[in-house]
C-alpha cells in the first residue's frame, strides 16, 4: 500500500524550479511531486548511508571491533569495511 500523501508548500528559487520542470518535460519525472519525492528519499537514503559508513569507518579503524563485526557478519561484512578504505585509494 502506498504511503498516504500530505500537502504541504515548499518555496524553490526560479531557476531550481525550471530545472525540475525541465526533467518533467523530458519525462525523465512524471510530475514536479513524483521528482521531489524521488529526490526526497534519494537524499534521506544517501545520508543513512553515510551515517552508516562513518560507524563502519570507526569500526574498521578499531581491531575488537572489526574482528567481532567479521566474526558476527563473515565474509560480507569484511568486505564492506575495507570498501572505504580501498575507495580512498583509488582516488
Amino acid at each position: 500500500m502506498p504511503a498516504r500523501k500530505v500537502r504541504t508548500t515548499v518555496a524553490l528559487s526560479a531557476d531550481l524550479l525550471a530545472a525540475v520542470d525541465a526533467v518533467v518535460q523530458e519525462g525523465a519525472a512524471d510530475s514536479r511531486n513524483d521528482f521531489l519525492d524521488r529526490a526526497i528519499r534519494k537524499q534521506l537514503q544517501d545520508s543513512r548511508r553515510a551515517a552508516l559508513d562513518a560507524e563502519f569507518a570507526w569500526m574498521a579503524r578499531d581491531r575488537t571491533d572489526r574482528e567481532e563485526a567479521v566474526e558476527a557478519g563473515g565474509e560480507v561484512v569484511e568486505v564492506y569495511l575495507d570498501a572505504p578504505r580501498t575507495a580512498e585509494k583509488s582516488a
